[in-house]
């Protein structure tokens, strides 16, 4: 359930310049729903960046399309071997909708090798796991389709999953007996290290209902008029003498 799911390169994957370039073909499918705001079928364009991690900043040196479209979800890139040293790269797919909506994804990183770029300014020594995608939908955007969320957490296949959420309650308790409302879902912890996560990022519902809120009204209390220093209001604490007495008994 997802806009962009990547698909390819794989992380870990190498490509070997030959010719004065190398070639990498990025893969992408779409899970989600003609109705959905981040259908594919809604893409105006795709701008794909070749990118890799500097520090913990993204950084990318070269965009290798622009705004395009494409009639299948894949796309080779051709890397000069001039333009960037021997290392791990990333690409980023930007992709614009219909309605001013955006997002942008990452596909696992990948080494290149046989390369000649300026190895003195791009410092691409560090395999990561994929940044977290980003989407915004624009305020002309319709509501991603409610179904999205109607599907059981565990049986979806994309890497940006939807789960309900825990909608407003009403005004009047109906029932006497809880029940659980969501299946719950079973937890299985990985045996080995994984070189990339599965799920990328979880899209929750909006807000069911509309907060009301009133302004207070009522005049805040004035400043204070005069001061003391504290020391004013210390005394030095004494002892009567029947107290002094019993001390000593």
């Amino acid at each position: 359930m997802a806009d962009v799911d990547v698909t390819s390169p794989s992380s870990g994957k190498s490509y070997k310049a030959s010719g004065g370039s190398a070639s990498v073909e990025i893969k992408w499918k779409d899970d989600s729903e003609d109705g959905d705001t981040l259908y594919l079928g809604n893409v105006e364009g795709y701008t794909i960046s070749l990118c890799y991690m500097d520090s913990d900043d993204i950084s990318c040196p070269q965009t290798v399309v622009k705004d395009k479209k494409f009639d299948s979800n894949k796309y080779t890139a051709k890397i000069d071997a001039s333009d960037v040293p021997n290392g791990y790269y990333f690409f980023q797919i930007y992709t614009t909708f219909e309605k001013d909506s955006t997002s942008i994804h990452y596909t696992d990183s990948f080494k290149l090798s046989g390369m000649s770029g300026p190895s003195a300014s791009i410092k691409a020594t560090s395999s990561v796991a994929a940044p977290d995608p980003q989407i915004s939908l624009g305020e002309a955007a319709t509501s991603i389709n409610s179904a999205s969320f109607s599907l059981t957490y565990t049986k979806q296949t994309g890497r940006t999953k939807f789960a309900p959420m825990q909608m407003q309650p009403k005004t009047t308790v109906t029932h006497s007996k809880w029940s659980r409302r969501f299946p719950s879902s079973s937890y299985t912890p990985y045996s080995t290290l994984r070189k990339s996560p599965n799920c990328k990022t979880t899209i929750t519902p909006g807000w069911s209902y509309t907060p009301k809120s009133a302004t207070n009204t009522v005049s805040p209390a004035g400043y204070p008029t005069s001061f003391y220093a504290a020391s004013s209001r210390v005394s030095k604490p004494t002892l009567s003498s029947a107290s002094k007495s019993k001390r000593w008994l």
